[in-house]
């Protein structure tokens, strides 16, 4: 499969669109192409039988062991909320910050920090034959974190798409790395926000 990749390198903000905020230490946006590989290790936090109806419920919060830590926008992260709407809060005030959030960077929830994949109002996709889930792993290298056939609201029956926002636990680089995507060419307000805050 075939993908587009993101790198934000730890020395611009965003990727397109409005701006809302920015980090505090500067860094540098590059694309490429490349391949989109799902990970199957890891925690897997959601999963669905195929066809399922519309999964959705607000973000998964974990405390990160010590080797999983990594630094962003010069402080130590411990703990994310992975939600279900494409997005990372980092180091969230509480275990439900973030939850039900469709808007990552231009919220004004508390968090060190935003890594936003694809931050819309996001379910998993209802397409026969595929299967949602929501998953983290640490490969010893980067940390990855998976949504797999997710697709935004209302339109779960057509639509499908899977990303990962992948950290490189040396260097700090986020890569966000899309895969084949089937989406409706109807119009929507669900338009997503991709980018980081601190």
């Amino acid at each position: 499969h075939h993908s587009a990749k993101i790198l934000l390198l730890p020395v611009l903000l965003f990727l397109w669109g409005n701006v809302w905020g920015q980090v505090s230490t500067t860094y540098t946006f590059s694309q490429s192409s490349g391949t989109y590989t799902a990970i199957t290790g890891g925690t897997q936090f959601v999963t669905t039988t195929s066809g399922v109806t519309s999964y959705n419920t607000g973000g998964n919060y974990q405390i990160l062991p010590i080797a999983s830590r990594f630094i962003f926008n010069n402080l130590s992260v411990t703990t994310v909320n992975m939600t279900d709407d494409g997005a990372l809060i980092l180091n969230p005030t509480s275990s439900t910050t973030g939850n039900s959030i469709t808007a990552p960077i231009s919220n004004s929830l508390v968090a060190d920090g935003i890594i936003s994949g694809l931050g819309m109002d996001l379910r998993s996709t209802t397409i026969s034959g595929q299967v949602y889930e929501k998953r983290w792993e640490d490969t010893g290298t980067e940390l990855v974190f998976q949504w797999q056939n997710a697709a935004r609201f209302n339109q779960q029956a057509s639509e499908r798409f899977s990303f990962q926002i992948r950290i490189v636990k040396s260097s700090g680089v986020i890569k966000v790395v899309y895969g084949n995507m089937t989406t409706i060419t109807a119009t929507t307000n669900y338009i997503p926000q991709v980018g980081l805050r601190g």
